[in-house]
């Protein structure tokens, strides 16, 4: 965790820059920071350096002239190794005719020696070199006003913290970058309505972990030697697939089967026809996977010869460019692999990219500098002049990316939505903590209110509930224990029956009857007190539960008054009484009132609408109940057009089901470039590359400004709205086996 970036002062925090800096992975990214910073500390404007905008000579990316001065350029650059860098650009200047009289080389990296090293490259070229490192940026934040408003934008747009499992940083561009725009959109395109990607993926991954099943030989894997076998082919804990594993088991299964079940011993086999498609397929897959290595080595090979460099391990070098184009720029990528449009795209951190696969490798510093060469020649021949097998080889693995990024499986997205939940201050209401209370009998694996409270809480969202809610929640619990002694008391063995719990009405009491059928043997004061004290008053058992819902969820109490906000009583009235007609009781109608007025209470205060960027609305409600969003827009119209209800299921499946920012590194660790990503690829359909390439020509055709506007309206709209597609609903465990009367 970096301190306050703004000291007591009012300057920058000299040791939050260095962290900011040394967090800055993409070229492109910190080009646009030092270019804005250099205008307000040189008070001069930059234009790119003619010819290099479209990457048209290497070694000079990255480059641009103060308006006034075409033979002074700057170089921005994240390279590791400043002299290597800097010959490179020296020589790239010569060999193309650009004058040049003086180089400022501006790094986000500590530059040693600088004397001795600006000495010896104008005696070698005659050029005047200067360095501007980052303890010369450092030095120079605290210049002006300008330097400073320059730093905290860079910082509040670009700089973001998650829990993932601890506190993790990073800085990323989510705006420049279309995967957050492409993925967000296509939350809601209509393709989604006739398939399901989970389905396919899971599919895919069951008939994965079946092979080498042979009835034949007895040989057989149940549900939980599956899940054991997606985890190790995902290389991560696959919640989501796992939620679908059922269902998708059941179809597959049956006409046309393409796996067989066996209820003795609940197992699972391929049958001979699925065996013998899934054999062919892979020696066509093994075969690909063969050639692509083999031609490719041979590429890499020969450009190295013509470098006049050795490596020991050039294949693991060309796999970890691949690796990390996928990782970085993975959605343009693979729209241009398919497409074949948009090199530039492509093109833009390529070199970046390279550089940085090649510092952290094992290749000795002197040699750095030509490896660079030789792959960055190898991996452009590759995808421009490639063979058939490699061009289908990058189609395959492209065509795997799509899938996987569409489930949320790519490390920018995982970044996005960690960084957005770590920015919620939700208000919980009883329609999920009273069905979370009566999950406690349940196994672990079944408590899904439970579980997506603690997993929300984990992923740092704030978990708030006020007096009103407390109130309620207690007041449930009471109900409960008095609707059991007037009609059920001495009626347990009746209403234990799985029949005939399915008309008993209260959760709450449900989930004891349940749990009586399955053995538990305890009363229903026992029950109740593993929450509160069933004889304590109401105020006794409000102060218990503040405890007991800290503990088990992390759910802070907070006080209205601590709160900083007062609700309007007119407003509270008219909403209350609207209400009424909604809910339960009066009493309820009044919480609820409160809590909706204090939600919007809170964002006028802080001020939400101006200062929460592309994330949205900090301030929620977590409720089923959406339906009462109708009650304030007929009290209140246009006063709130956002609703204050954010919806379970979007924590459940942008949150507790998705795999995190590391889980997303591992699983393309595994996957790119390898056989498994080329085998995965026959269940992507080929419409879903069309809809995605016209999303990213919507995201380069408009204005940055534009886009930040288009991302908070579908941060907020994915939050509240029910329409979104290929996602799993947040249903009670007990109504989901017992049904409903």
């Amino acid at each position: 965790m970096i301190s306050d970036p703004i000291d007591t002062a009012g300057s920058v925090s000299p040791q939050a820059f260095d962290y900011i800096l040394s967090k800055i992975k993409d070229g492109f990214l910190f080009e646009q920071f030092a270019q804005d910073l250099l205008c307000q500390i040189l008070g001069v404007d930059f234009i790119p350096l003619g010819g290099v905008h479209d990457r048209a000579i290497d070694g000079l990316e990255h480059c641009a002239h103060p308006k006034v001065d075409e033979k002074t350029i700057y170089q921005i650059s994240i390279e590791q190794n400043p002299r290597q860098k800097l010959l490179k650009t020296l020589q790239a200047l010569k060999e193309n005719n650009i004058k040049c009289l003086r180089l400022f080389y501006v790094t986000n990296k500590p530059v040693d020696q600088q004397d001795l090293l600006e000495e010896e490259l104008y005696d070698r070229h005659g050029v005047v070199v200067r360095c501007r490192d980052a303890a010369w940026l450092r030095g120079n934040l605290n210049k002006n006003e300008g330097t400073i408003r320059t730093y905290l934008t860079f910082i509040e747009s670009n700089y973001h913290e998650f829990a993932d499992p601890g506190k993790t940083q990073i800085v990323a561009d989510f705006v420049t970058d279309p995967r957050i725009f492409v993925f967000l959109r296509q939350q809601w395109e209509r393709y989604g309505n006739r398939m399901r990607l989970d389905d396919l993926l899971t599919d895919s991954l069951i008939l994965y972990s079946l092979e080498g099943t042979d009835p034949d030989e007895g040989k057989f894997r149940d549900r939980a030697a599956i899940l054991k076998k997606f985890e190790g082919l995902v290389c991560y804990e696959p919640k989501i697939l796992e939620a679908r594993l059922d269902a998708r088991l059941k179809h597959l299964s049956t006409k046309p089967r393409r796996i067989k079940f066996y209820e003795e011993g609940n197992k699972y086999c391929l049958p001979y026809s699925t065996r013998l498609e899934l054999r062919e397929r892979n020696i066509e897959d093994a075969s690909l996977h063969e050639q692509f290595v083999l031609t490719a080595n041979e590429r890499l090979k020969k450009h190295l010869e013509t470098q006049a460099v050795q490596i020991k391990d050039a294949l693991n070098l060309l796999e970890g460019t691949f690796n990390a184009i996928f990782k970085q720029q993975g959605l343009e990528f693979a729209d241009f692999v398919i497409k074949a449009e948009n090199r530039d795209a492509v093109e833009k951190s390529l070199a970046d990219i390279i550089a940085d696969v090649v510092d952290s490798s094992a290749v000795t510093p002197a040699n750095r500098t030509r490896v660079k060469a030789a792959l960055l020649g190898a991996i452009r021949e590759i995808i421009y002049r490639g063979n058939d097998s490699e061009h289908e080889y990058l189609r395959r693995l492209a065509h795997s990316y799509l899938m996987l990024f569409l489930l949320q499986c790519d490390p920018k997205i995982c970044a996005f939505f960690s960084t957005m939940a770590g920015k919620l201050k939700v208000f919980v209401c009883t329609s999920l903590l009273v069905p979370a209370l009566s999950e406690y009998p349940l196994p672990p694996e079944h408590r899904r209110h439970w579980n997506l409270l603690v997993s929300a809480n984990k992923a740092g969202v704030q978990l708030l509930v006020n007096k009103a809610i407390l109130q309620e929640l207690v007041s449930h619990l009471q109900l409960a224990k008095n609707r059991y002694n007037e009609e059920y008391h001495g009626m347990e063995t009746v209403f234990s029956d799985e029949i005939a719990v399915r008309y008993v009405k209260e959760i709450i009491l449900r989930s004891y009857f349940y749990s009586l059928g399955a053995g538990q043997k305890w009363t229903i004061e026992q029950f109740l007190d593993n929450f509160v004290t069933p004889s304590a008053t109401s105020e006794e058992m409000e102060i218990e539960m503040v405890e007991w819902l800290r503990h088990n969820f992390g759910v802070t109490y907070v006080e209205d008054a601590a709160l900083g906000v007062t609700v309007n009583q007119h407003d509270l009235d008219t909403l209350t009484k609207e209400l009424s007609g909604h809910k339960r009781s009066k009493r309820q109608a009044s919480a609820d009132a409160r809590t909706i007025l204090t939600v919007y209470a809170l964002r006028e205060k802080n001020q939400e609408s101006g200062s929460s960027g592309i994330f949205g609305f900090r301030t929620w409600w977590l409720s089923k109940d959406t339906l009462t969003h109708q009650a304030v827009m007929k009290c209140f119209g246009k006063r709130y057009p956002t609703s204050c209800y954010i919806r379970p299921d979007f924590l459940l499946n942008y949150v507790s089901l998705a795999p995190s920012y590391d889980d997303a590194n591992r699983v393309f660790d595994r996957m790119f470039p390898t056989l498994m990503g080329v085998t995965l690829s026959h269940h992507i359909p080929d419409e879903v590359s069309d809809i995605i390439h016209q999303a990213i020509k919507q995201h380069a055709n408009k204005d940055l400004g534009r886009v930040k506007a288009s991302l908070r309206t579908l941060s907020d709209q994915l939050k509240t709205d029910q329409k979104t597609i290929n996602r799993i609903e947040l249903k009670h465990y007990l109504d989901e086996q017992l049904g409903s009367a």
